[in-house]
């Protein structure tokens, strides 16, 4: 069984510059990124995906593997991280003549995960056989109580909002975590749309 983990971190950001780079507590989210991911016990390579020379320059200081710098075209802000993600696995199968069976995508923006989370959602995914694996988290809000504004006038988003007038009171809801992204090589080359898909674990 052979593990791909894969960090990516573009270089531009439209809403805040640089943002891989920006620290917590005197270290950076790629840094944390990195050492995290590191201590997992089940990947067979770990890799840095960029098309920042300043972000590949500040990776190479915490010893992670760049075997290729990212294509441009992939490095937008439409860019689909499945795509990014897709370019990575083909490259890396090439460079280090290795077939991958998994692939995990660790986000630098999603810094607070620990290599437990990582090798749990591994393991869970291989336990039941699943397509994919992700964290989750409780939203704030109850998706129950979304609105949607059309003329200045307000709406539920939902066709119904069930008429929960306490929050407790609604049903229990998840978003992702964004945290870990455990994908089997072959649902990651048939994904279209965002996870979860049928056969997602959380």
């Amino acid at each position: 069984m052979n593990i791909l983990g894969v960090i990516p971190a573009r270089g531009g950001s439209k809403e805040i510059k640089n943002k891989n780079l920006k620290k917590i507590s005197g270290k950076s989210l790629l840094q944390i990124s990195i050492e995290t991911s590191k201590k997992s016990k089940y990947l067979t390579k770990l890799i840095l995906t960029s098309d920042s020379d300043k972000i590949i320059d500040h990776g190479k200081k915490f010893n992670v593997e760049i075997p290729f710098k990212r294509k441009k075209y992939l490095s937008g802000d439409k860019s689909n991280i499945y795509d990014v993600i897709r370019d990575a696995l083909k490259r890396s199968e090439k460079y280090y003549n290795i077939i991958f069976d998994l692939i995990v995508i660790l986000q630098p923006t999603t810094p607070f995960r620990t290599a437990k989370q990582i090798d749990e959602c591994i393991k869970m995914l291989l336990k039941f056989n699943s397509d994919a694996c992700i964290t989750i988290k409780e939203p704030d809000y109850p998706p129950h109580w979304t609105l949607k504004l059309k003329n200045n006038k307000l709406s539920f988003l939902m066709k119904s909002n069930l008429n929960f007038t306490r929050r407790q009171d609604a049903p229990k809801t998840y978003i992702p975590a964004g945290s870990v992204y455990v994908l089997k090589k072959e649902c990651l080359m048939k994904l279209k749309k965002n996870l979860p898909n049928q056969n997602t674990l959380g």
